[in-house]
């Protein structure tokens, strides 16, 4: 069977037609930055008319891009930014009134099973019988863990890279402080401590979605002289800190001259950087297993059966 997903995310809107059946193969995907989650650290957080506008125009410009595949079955969700909105029910139906789609708008539980499911269909993770996933996005985090290809324990946070970076960052066009730094860490563990999700204990190996990873390899690659898929996969906890150094030193505008680092992420990424060495510290591991099978993959793998 032939399907089209579509993920409405807090950073970004993203695409994915593949062909399901005993595997799941993509045949095509892309992703539009439309950042559509300002404002989410509020208590009652509002999806702006521009956001929703922009959202909008995203989501029907990747359904004339699938249509291109005929797909058999099509799936439109969103997560955080939407989910959290007091105005939700005016952001699904302009999507729907647009597309002639559902949009499905995943509860945390639903999205951290989504992606534990995605990660099952990723064969480079096949040889790892029991491991971890974080997967990091602009308004939730989430940890999943399973063992032999099943979910034995998953939790969504809201600890994304966005939702943070408005609650402790005073001036994003400026370097991110040290005690700025500090106190994010610290919010992290307290974040994870209060869940009680226990997968992360002395986890040396953790598996990694979402697109600060993305975003980070690719700096790699462009600093290395490779291409994205000539980079290893395994992004180190050294080469993590190295990063967060240089990023939180830089000014937004330095940083957006960093090539590679999209100019919608490089007021984030500094921040998903202390978010993602705190998850590693709390793990005891060395290094991440980066994933390109996230969200989407799940959604599409569940319809086919894949």
């Amino acid at each position: 069977m032939r399907i089209g997903v579509i993920d409405i995310g807090s950073n970004s809107i993203k695409l994915l037609v593949a062909e399901t059946g005993s595997t799941l193969a993509a045949l095509y995907q892309t992703t539009l930055e439309t950042r559509i989650s300002a404002g989410i650290s509020k208590d009652q957080p509002v999806l702006s008319q521009t956001a929703i506008k922009a959202a909008t125009e995203a989501v029907v410009k990747l359904v004339g891009e699938a249509s291109r595949f005929s797909p058999e079955s099509f799936a439109i969700v969103a997560t955080s930014a939407v989910r959290d909105a007091v105005n939700r029910k005016e952001f699904v139906q302009h999507i729907e009134d647009a597309t002639g789609h559902r949009l499905r708008v995943l509860s945390g539980e639903e999205e951290a099973a989504y992606i534990g499911r995605a990660i099952t269909t990723d064969p480079a993770l096949a040889t790892y019988p029991a491991f971890t996933l974080c997967d990091l996005g602009g308004g939730s985090m989430e940890f999943i863990r399973l063992e032999n290809g099943a979910i034995t324990e998953k939790v969504s946070l809201q600890l994304g890279a966005v939702r943070l970076l408005e609650r402790f960052v005073n001036d994003p066009a400026a370097p991110l402080p040290a005690r700025t730094a500090a106190r994010i860490a610290d919010y992290v563990r307290a974040k994870v401590a209060e869940s009680g999700f226990s997968g992360l204990k002395n986890q040396h190996t953790l598996a990694a979605t979402g697109g600060a990873f993305n975003v980070a390899r690719a700096v790699r690659a462009s600093w290395l002289g490779r291409s994205y898929t000539e980079t290893s996969s395994v992004i180190t906890v050294n080469y993590l800190r190295y990063l967060s150094e240089e990023l939180s030193a830089a000014t937004l505008l330095e940083r957006q001259r960093i090539p590679e680092l999209p100019d919608a992420r490089a007021d984030i990424m500094p921040v998903a950087c202390v978010i993602l060495l705190t998850v590693a510290e709390l793990a005891g591991t060395d290094h991440f297993v980066h994933s390109l099978h996230n969200l989407r993959y799940g959604i599409a793998a569940e319809a086919g059966g894949a």
